[in-house]
């Protein structure tokens, strides 16, 4: 738990210092941006009301030895009570890192783009893991528990373990209000703040959700490196930079600014 904490503060700061040399701004095209956002989270809502009949996979039977070995230890594992500290640690990553950002943010009109971006790498990474989590149809770990009640059993969302839709919230969205936080104007001392708070609440949920049955251990990881990469591009093709080039004729010097 430490060394992934501490993984994930290094991340954090690492984030921080590629961002911080840069001076952008954001790229919002509303119609290209707007209708990805609403598409994204239809689609999504619709994938999770369509899996949300009552069914058991037939033919199912509980056995680690099928896992993998780095999940078979897992197999097993049940924990209501850690499961609900997962779900407010998660409400809390994104409350308190958003009301901290929205408060240093000194231009309003800078903080709707960002919390576009922000809305957008959200819902995105939630698409693709409705889509992804379907397909696969992983049973959760709990399941191998043979003490687990039988309406538990037969819950459609203990049939979609991978990868973690917690792990991928918190990590997409530490992600992304961390890569915009440290291109914003707001004090350095609450840059750090953000990102070095936001990582370790991610990391609190990954962990919170092993502990508590739901997720096998490359369920989290693969949801934070997925959803990490998501938002970081997401972030990325919205920044608009200016490029300073000097040509040098004749012993001359020009300058010229170039915005991408």
């Amino acid at each position: 738990m430490r060394r992934s904490v501490s993984g994930c503060l290094i991340m954090a700061m690492i984030f921080g210092a590629v961002v911080q040399s840069r001076s952008a701004d954001l790229i919002i095209k509303p119609g290209i941006d707007y209708p990805l956002i609403a598409s994204a989270a239809v689609l999504s809502g619709a994938i999770e009301l369509i899996t949300n009949e009552p069914f058991a996979p037939s033919g199912f039977i509980p056995n680690a030895d099928n896992i993998n070995f780095i999940d078979r230890e897992f197999a097993g594992i049940h924990n209501r009570s850690l499961n609900t500290f997962a779900n407010i640690t998660l409400a809390a990553e994104f409350i308190l890192p958003s009301v901290v950002f929205a408060l240093g943010l000194p231009d309003d009109d800078k903080l709707i783009d960002d919390m576009v971006v922000l809305a957008e790498a959200v819902t995105v990474n939630f698409m693709l893991l409705q889509l992804i989590k379907t397909a696969v149809s992983r049973p959760r770990p709990l399941l191998y528990n043979e003490n687990t009640r039988e309406e538990e059993r037969a819950d459609p969302d203990n049939y979609l373990s991978f990868y973690s839709g917690h792990t991928t919230a918190s990590f997409g969205f530490a992600t992304a209000i961390t890569l915009l936080s440290y291109r914003s104007e707001i004090p350095l001392s609450l840059k750090r703040g953000i990102a070095i708070f936001s990582y370790s609440l991610a990391t609190a949920v990954g962990a919170l959700r092993l502990a508590s049955g739901k997720h096998f251990p490359t369920d989290v990881l693969t949801g934070a490196i997925i959803s990490s990469a998501v938002s970081a591009i997401i972030v990325q093709v919205h920044l608009r930079e200016e490029k300073t080039v000097s040509l040098d004729w004749a012993g001359s010097s020009l300058n010229l600014s170039l915005r991408f």
